[in-house]
C-alpha cells in the first residue's frame, strides 16, 4: 500500500474520521496539525471550531472564531467569506463580539 505524504487536507480528513468516532482529542490533534502546516488556510481552524462548538467548549470556540476573523488568507473566496460571516454571527449571537480582533 502506498503511503500518502502528509498534507493539510490529509490531516483534516484524519481529524474528520476521529471526530466521527467521537475521539475528540485525536480530532483536535489532527486539525491543529493541519492548521499549523499552512496557517493561511481557513478549513482546519473551521473544522476545529465546529468540533469545539459541538463539544460545548465555548472558550476554545470563541478563541478560534476570533483567530479565523483576524486570520490572513492567501486567497479570499466564497468559503472564507462564508466562514468569517459564520464566526461573526456566532460571536454576535453569544454576546462575545467584544474585542474580536485581539
Amino acid at each position: 500500500m502506498q503511503q500518502l505524504p502528509p498534507s493539510s487536507e490529509l490531516y483534516c480528513e484524519i481529524g474528520n474520521a476521529f471526530a466521527e468516532t467521537r475521539n475528540t482529542d485525536k480530532a483536535i490533534e489532527y486539525y491543529t496539525l493541519a492548521a499549523n502546516m499552512i496557517p493561511t488556510r481557513v478549513l482546519p481552524r473551521y473544522l476545529l471550531w465546529k468540533l469545539e462548538v459541538q463539544s460545548n467548549n465555548t472558550e476554545n470556540a470563541i478563541n478560534i472564531a476570533k483567530t479565523i476573523i483576524g486570520q490572513q488568507t492567501k486567497i479570499e473566496n466564497t468559503f472564507t467569506i462564508r466562514v468569517r460571516a459564520e464566526m461573526k454571527k456566532y460571536l454576535d449571537s453569544n454576546d462575545f463580539m467584544i474585542n474580536i480582533y485581539e
